[in-house]
């Protein structure tokens, strides 16, 4: 997954919360890097997401929906920590 700076008022990744009580759904946005395995990557970021939030707030997280919004095909854009695999 990589950072993209905003182009009309939201860069990305972009996430938002519905929270309900101790209980959070979240839908966060992404681009990926071309060429990585695209249910392998949405795995890795529900889970880093879903396990962040819930250490950071306390919260119980219930759901992560990860929606791949775009591409990058730049080899050299900078990824997000815990997500980068080394080549």
């Amino acid at each position: 997954m990589v950072r993209q700076t905003a182009t009309f008022g939201r860069g990305l990744p972009h996430a938002t919360a519905k929270v309900a009580g101790q209980h959070v759904r979240l839908d966060v946005d992404v681009v990926v890097r071309w060429g990585r395995p695209l249910p392998e990557t949405a795995a890795a970021v529900r889970s880093l997401v879903a396990e962040h939030v819930s250490e950071l707030t306390g919260l119980v997280v219930d759901a992560v929906a990860v929606d791949i919004v775009a591409f990058a095909s730049d080899p050299h854009a900078p990824a997000l920590t815990g997500t980068e695999t080394r080549e």
